[in-house]
């Protein structure tokens, strides 16, 4: 298996845990702010780096599928 294909689940679980941090009716609103813009690089760039890595090799669904849920996460 190809290191690069555990970024996908990674990937899930980060969104996961972002949503159940934020669903916390006790986060202040500047620390809410900051998770915002922190997930939006950090997805941003997982995402994209990572979906463009997998997306070299369109022939292959396996991959091909795994690119394209990287940048629909995002």
């Amino acid at each position: 298996m190809k290191p690069l294909y555990l970024l996908v689940p990674h990937h899930l679980y980060v969104i996961f845990i972002f949503l159940h941090t934020i669903s916390n009716p006790k986060i202040l609103f500047p620390n809410l702010i900051a998770y915002i813009l922190m997930m939006g690089t950090v997805l941003g760039v997982n995402g994209i780096n990572g979906s463009h890595e997998l997306g070299h090799k369109t022939r292959e669904p396996f991959n091909f599928f795994m690119a394209f849920s990287l940048t629909t996460s995002i």
